[in-house]
């Protein structure tokens, strides 16, 4: 599926009075996919698995930016996972194991200039850019009554989540006694790059200079 939509930015400043209508292609895809299956009366299995891909242009996460190039490339990967097998043992004992997986990927980058090394191009040296290569873009300028360039100062962002589960659960029952016992086993782990300014900001407002 495909939505699409405009980011609007409208500037208040003398010099530029003007508003940008830019497009922001927000293209989506979903996959679901299902089993159930019964062996026997007694054994019955069922299994799910779902992914979801997101690819967009985000304005609001780059400072909405006029000049489209220094908007933000998004991503978003998600998957999801799951296992259930059900087995009767006896008329009064009946057992449950299900296992699942999600994971969850957030990613934005500079949509124009990603790996660009603008920095040596303008001879702006010292910043985190020149060791970490996956940082690089176009450095932050803003000048008084000028539009800004530059990519972002808070981009890019990756963030990786993932969750797994074990669970397993034995109900007995006893004439009016009923007893449940089990174990459930949950691991969760998270990665994540944000890192601010790592091309460097220059702002030039004319308070010094008085240009």
């Amino acid at each position: 599926s495909r939505a699409r939509s405009c980011a609007c930015v409208s500037l208040s400043k003398p010099v530029s009075n003007y508003t940008a209508l830019q497009p922001a292609p927000d293209d989506y895809h979903l996959i679901n996919g299902r089993l159930d299956h019964t062996f026997s009366t007694k054994h019955s299995i069922f299994g799910s698995y779902t992914n979801y891909t997101n690819d967009l242009i985000e304005y609001p996460i780059a400072g909405n930016p006029t000049i489209p190039d220094f908007a933000v490339d998004g991503h978003i990967y998600s998957q999801l996972f799951a296992l259930s097998d059900v087995y009767t043992l006896t008329s009064t004992i009946v057992n449950e194991f299900r296992i699942g997986f999600n994971r969850l990927s957030r990613i934005r980058d500079p949509l124009t200039y990603k790996g660009r090394y603008a920095n040596e191009e303008l001879g702006i040296g010292g910043t985190i850019a020149d060791r970490f290569p996956i940082t690089r873009g176009v450095p932050y300028i803003d000048i008084t009554g000028i539009e800004r360039i530059g990519d972002n100062t808070n981009i890019p962002q990756h963030n990786f989540n993932q969750a797994y589960t074990i669970v397993d659960n034995m109900s007995i029952q006893r004439g009016s006694h009923a007893l449940k016992l089990g174990f459930d086993y949950y691991k969760k782990g998270q990665n994540t790059i944000f890192i601010t300014n790592p091309r460097g900001r220059m702002n030039f407002s004319g308070n010094v200079t008085s240009y």
